[in-house]
């Protein structure tokens, strides 16, 4: 019966006869409880496939002092796997093989990684190892059609944080320069000494619950950047304007944008009684004193009636309408987030804090 211990295992392995081994390539145990035996089939680049069948005492009392074996981390390791490391780009995928100590280049679609990962899958049913394992550095969506393609072919897959193989490339080459021949060979390193974490295949209504969060959080640095463009383009449109503090965007101050577009000129053609009644119907219950202190300060403004001045009116206008889709929509996301919030927490998927 095949057998998955989480070790790894390192030095010369001695054989009965106290031939030592070299360190193995790829090694794989198997137990048969019929005849209580333990086969253990190590593959070296030197020597090929080597075999030793011992018994458990045996293999307990006499191998274990010739080894160095560390507890690693289940479902990151390369016990049992062959390891395809991956340096991501937009257009290529630069893979690395310590098997065979192959690279090859290929590109990001998935016709092309398909292909490549069932011929390592071959490679890797040659040597008798249990699966392929794919290792990559999350690339900012470039890694994507990688990872769909080797869950598609039953591949396990995981990330490499790229500011450890930054680190870890200087240790194994003592170069800081980057490589796309380098970067694999460090990925395959950070695999053998643990150091990735497993790429997680979330539940639906999960995945969905994080997409929708990542464009809420874009929305919202949007909007922010909205904001600023309407406050720059107004000094230069209404110079002094100042409705208070933190009250640009209140709703007085939208009323202002929507009905004249903080045009002092546009305030001063309406009047102070008309500019009151204006801002009083969208606004119930505006103070008085901020209506003069408005009207005093589009007094006060040089009133510009050039092209500049329209060209100003109507941006403001545009991000204002910008604004407002905007809001609207970070409203509609928040909504179908809280939704499936309540959702996962039925499931018992979602921690809340009290």
């Amino acid at each position: 019966m095949p057998v998955n211990p989480q070790y790894w295992l390192s030095g010369g392995i001695q054989s009965p006869k106290s031939a030592a081994l070299p360190v193995p390539e790829a090694w794989t145990v198997t137990a048969s409880p019929q005849n209580h035996t333990i086969r253990l089939s190590v593959w070296t680049k030197r020597r090929g496939l080597a075999t030793l069948s011992v018994s458990p005492i045996t293999f307990k009392s006499t191998l274990s002092p010739v080894m160095k074996i560390a507890t690693m981390r289940p479902g990151v390791n390369a016990f049992g796997h062959l390891v395809l490391a991956v340096d991501v780009s937009k257009q290529f995928l630069d893979c690395y093989i310590r098997l065979t100590d192959t690279y090859r280049r290929v590109a990001n679609t998935t016709p092309a990684i398909s292909s490549h990962v069932g011929t390592v899958r071959q490679l890797a049913a040659e040597h008798h190892l249990s699966g392929v394992v794919v290792a990559c550095e999350p690339s900012g969506g470039y890694e994507q059609t990688l990872v769909a393609a080797a869950r598609a072919t039953r591949c396990t897959v995981v990330h490499v944080s790229g500011e450890q193989v930054a680190q870890l490339r200087k240790i194994e080459s003592l170069d800081t320069g980057k490589t796309d021949v380098k970067d694999p060979r460090v990925i395959e390193l950070a695999v053998r000494l643990g150091k990735s974490r497993p790429c997680r295949h979330l539940p639906p209504t999960y995945e969905e619950l994080r997409l929708l969060t990542a464009a809420a959080g874009a929305d919202e640095r949007t909007r922010a950047r909205t904001k600023q463009r309407i406050i720059t383009t107004t000094l230069g449109l209404f110079p002094g304007y100042d409705i208070g503090p933190n009250r640009f965007f209140s709703r007085t101050g939208r009323a202002v944008i929507e009905a004249y577009s903080l045009s002092p000129a546009a305030i001063m053609r309406a009047g102070r009684i008309r500019f009151g009644r204006t801002i009083r119907r969208r606004v119930p219950g505006v103070h008085e004193a901020t209506l003069d202190r408005i009207f005093d300060q589009a007094h006060a403004a040089p009133c510009r009636l050039d092209g500049a001045t329209e060209l100003l009116t109507r941006r403001v206008r545009e991000l204002t309408v910008d604004l407002e889709r905007l809001e609207a929509r970070i409203e509609q996301t928040r909504t179908a987030i809280g939704m499936r919030g309540r959702v996962l927490q039925d499931m018992g998927l979602l921690c809340t804090l009290d």
